[in-house]
C-alpha cells in the first residue's frame, strides 16, 4: 500500500508484484477435468491475459465432487 500511495517508494514498488485467484467449483466431474476447463477459461480470457502480462497470477482451484442422486435433477448440496 505504501508504494501505490507513493509514501514509501524506496522500500515498496508502486505497483502490485503478484496476484492470486481462488476458484471453488462444485461439479459432477473428476477434479482433473474441472481443472482442464478452468485452464481453458484462463487461457482464453482477455482480462486474465491483460493482467497476467504485467503481474504474475497464481490460480488455486478447489474442486468438490457433487454426485447426483437417482431421481434428482440436480447435484446434492452439501453446504
Amino acid at each position: 500500500m505504501e508504494g501505490t500511495t507513493c509514501t514509501n517508494t524506496d522500500d515498496f514498488p508502486r505497483r502490485a508484484t503478484d496476484s492470486r485467484m481462488s476458484i471453488r467449483i462444485s461439479a459432477e466431474a473428476p477434479a482433473d477435468k474441472v481443472r482442464e476447463v478452468v485452464k481453458r477459461g484462463t487461457d482464453r480470457s482477455v482480462i486474465f491475459d491483460s493482467v497476467s502480462a504485467s503481474v504474475p497470477i497464481s490460480v488455486d482451484i478447489t474442486t468438490i465432487w457433487q454426485p447426483t442422486l437417482p431421481g434428482r435433477n440436480g447435484p446434492l448440496r452439501c453446504w
